[in-house]
């Protein structure tokens, strides 16, 4: 009896052994694995999507791209992840149809306010994944490495004309100034001509 138990714990232990090292494997290949091109998951094959096109403002934390979606239902949710962390969610019922297309994709602060809490920085990647649910209750998830960038606004491209407006306006300042110089000059020249043409006579 002894002899069996033993044997049953032993076995007990191997099998988990065996499992741990699974696991551990599976791991290892995931994190070590390069994540630079854009992955789908899905849970039908009638529906799925993917990204195109994403872009991450460093200034604003602004996300934006297209969305590919191919689908025998329609959207219903598209919930937005950046390095894991849940930003929020946009509501797409009675928008959409079931049909392939793609939609552009925008999230803000404004839009998500958790989003105002994580800092992006110009030149770092993050992982932006997207997960769909759709009206059959299936759901689906797309992701890609994207690269914050300072990205010009309209803000900021009417600044830079404003100063370069001003800029022009000073020189032309600038040059009005020594052209009313140079009228004064002849001006004084002319008088001076003018006295020793009367001394003459």
């Amino acid at each position: 009896m002894k002899n069996g138990a033993i044997s049953k714990v032993i076995s007990i232990a191997i099998a988990g052994i065996l499992i741990a090292l699974v696991i551990l494997g599976i791991y290892l290949t995931y994190s070590m694995s390069g994540h630079t091109s854009s992955t789908t998951t899905n849970t039908k094959a009638s529906d799925n999507i993917s990204l195109g096109g994403f872009s991450i403002d460093a200034l604003t934390s602004n996300v934006s791209g297209t969305v590919l979606v191919n689908s025998r239902s329609t959207l219903v949710q598209m919930d937005l992840y950046i390095n894991g962390t849940l930003m929020g969610s946009l509501n797409y019922t009675g928008m959409m149809t079931s049909a392939n297309y793609s939609m552009m994709y925008s999230a803000s602060p404004k839009s998500m306010p958790i989003m105002s809490t994580m800092l992006m920085v110009a030149g770092r990647s993050y992982m932006v994944t997207m997960i769909a649910l759709f009206t059959d209750g299936t759901m689906c998830n797309a992701s890609s490495i994207v690269v914050a960038e300072e990205m010009m606004t309209t803000g900021n491209m009417m600044s830079s004309s404003s100063q370069n407006m001003m800029s022009s306006t000073g020189m032309m300042s600038s040059s009005n100034m020594m052209s009313s110089s140079s009228n004064n000059m002849m001006t004084t020249t002319q008088m001076m001509n003018t006295t020793s043409n009367m001394m003459g006579h």
